[in-house]
This record gives structure tokens, sequence and C-alpha cells, in this order.
């Protein structure tokens, strides 16, 4: 090989390594910005998904069935006692245009239903405001509360707002009792006077539920019959943020029992004679000592006693 040919060679290897080394770099520079995108989009993503975990409303009134009850969160229904619950059974009426549902086609109340008519509607002394969801209350004997149940969807910190209205417009107007109810418990108990009246309710901080725990908004008669009952509902549960470990306060009830009776165990937080709820159902006697645990989570105070029952 002569000089002249061995410097064409050695330059044209050193263009080739040349060309091989933009090509390189080129794709290096090609996998970084793709590498780049890919780390700044699952970001994006997981900002999304964190953002959205954490932001959930849950609106009673706008998502108000006519045809599933219970829906994924919310169920209708009503209850003889105080925090208990039944669904209302079968299918809503939509015979008008304020659309409900009710224990049978034979009853009217109680019942929860929604304006759904697009504008105001007057109806029986009633004023119902366009989209407002609203209950009303049975009679003392017979059903006497009408509720609407959230049911969490997954554990976590929960924030409620509620607001009740006076719908019924002649005479008094609604004279109404409302409670918000979690597991079957009172968070908050008011009293709607008149029409036009409003009681509002917001806790001070998150409230913790678990999977499967309930929140009820409820209505009754106010204890001065069930005429004109018709009251507003304005209800939203908002999901905050998940929580991992949940710690809850509770008691141990223990008694002595004897062969041959059974015991109720009865809690109250009022000390009021007529106002003892039964905790759980009777427990038969057999000579030794019982127990009973229950939760007072979100209770100041909490009051129990022990039964003898035949």
């Amino acid at each position: 090989m002569t000089e002249l040919e061995f410097h064409l060679h050695l330059g044209l290897s050193q263009q080739a390594k040349n060309k091989e080394t933009n090509k390189h770099n080129e794709k290096t520079k090609r996998m970084k910005i793709i590498k780049s995108f890919t780390l700044a989009a699952l970001i994006g993503l997981l900002k999304t998904s964190l953002v959205c975990q954490a932001q959930m409303t849950y609106d009673a009134a706008r998502e108000f069935s006519l045809t599933d009850n219970p829906t994924v969160v919310w169920s209708y229904g009503y209850s003889g006692s105080f925090g208990t619950f039944t669904t209302f059974p079968g299918q809503s009426d939509q015979s008008s245009a304020l659309p409900f549902w009710r224990p049978d086609p034979n009853s009217t109340v109680p019942t929860v239903g929604k304006n759904t008519s697009g504008q105001i509607l007057e109806a029986s002394g009633n004023i119902f405001q366009i989209d407002q969801m609203v209950f009303h209350p049975g009679d003392s004997v017979h059903n006497q509360y009408a509720m609407v149940r959230f049911t969490a969807p997954k554990t976590g910190a929960y924030t409620l707002t509620a607001r009740f209205s006076g719908v019924y417009a002649l005479d008094a107007g609604t004279t109404s009792d409302v409670h918000v109810l979690v597991n079957g418990v009172s968070f908050f108990d008011g009293a709607v006077q008149g029409y036009g009246s409003e009681v509002s309710f917001t806790p001070p901080s998150s409230v913790t539920l678990r999977d499967g725990d309930t929140v009820d908004f409820v209505v009754g008669n106010g204890g001065n019959g069930y005429w004109g009952d018709f009251t507003g509902l304005a209800a939203t549960v908002n999901f905050i943020r998940p929580v991992a470990v949940v710690l809850y306060p509770a008691v141990e009830i223990g008694w002595n029992t004897e062969v041959g009776k059974s015991y109720q165990v009865q809690f109250s937080t009022t000390l009021r004679p007529n106002e003892w709820t039964d905790l759980g159902a009777p427990v038969p006697g057999d000579g030794e000592i019982k127990y009973l645990f229950d939760s007072t989570r979100g209770q100041s105070k909490k009051y129990y006693r022990v039964l003898t029952v035949e």
C-alpha cells in the first residue's frame, strides 16, 4: 500500500467511525427523549390517579335514581324504629312530576323523591324547587322515618354536609325532626320548623368510614302528626383520602346471667326514658358471665343497661 493509499484508507475509516459514532449518539439521544417522555407520562398518570383518589364527591340529589335501589352508594328506605333501615321494595312510582320511592303501591308515606319536572312544582301546599330531593316521614306507629343512606365504597377519610329544609307552605309549614346517623348512631339531631326553615350540618373534621359503613340522612314527623312534613334534602359525602390503618374505640359490657332467663343490652346517648335502643338480639343466660362489645366511635358519651326479658 502506498503512502497516499494508506492516508486515503485511514481517512475513510475515520469517516466511517465518525458516522457510526454520530448514529450511536443520535440513537442514545432519541432513547433519552423516549425515556424522559415515558417517565413524565407515568408521573402525570400517577399525579392524576392520586388527584382522582383524593377528590370524589357523592351527591344525593344529583345521583338520585328512579330505577335502581340501591345504587352503587345510595339507597332509599324507611324505618319503624330509630337507627334501623329497610330498603323500599319494588319499583319507584314515576306517574307524576315528582317520582318517588315508597313501601308499596298502596302507601303514600314514608317516601323519598325528587322534582324532575325542570320547573318549580307546587302540589298540595308543597313547593318543590327544581331538581330538589325531598322525603316525607310516616306516622309514629308505622314506618315513622324516611331515610336516604350512603354506603362507603372504600375505607378512607370522608367529609359530610347535609341541609334540611321545609317544603310544605301551608299552616305551620313543615315540622319535622331530622338526623344524620353513622352506622346507626346519631351524629346530628335537629328540627325543621316551617316553610323555608333550614337546618344544616357539617362536622368540624373528617369522619373515617370503613368499606361498607353507612351514613343515614333521616326525617321524622316531629312528634306532632305527619301531614305536611315534606322536607328537602341536600346531602353530599366527600372522599378525602384513603386510610391504611384504622383504630376504633369500643367498650365491653359484662353481666351475670341465670339459666332460663334472657337478657337484652340497650344503649342511649341521652338517658331519656324513651330513647333506649336494643344492642343486638336478646342473649340467653346459662349461669355464666356474658360479654358484648360495642363501638363508641364518634360518641362523646354513651350509656348502657341490661334488661331481663322473658
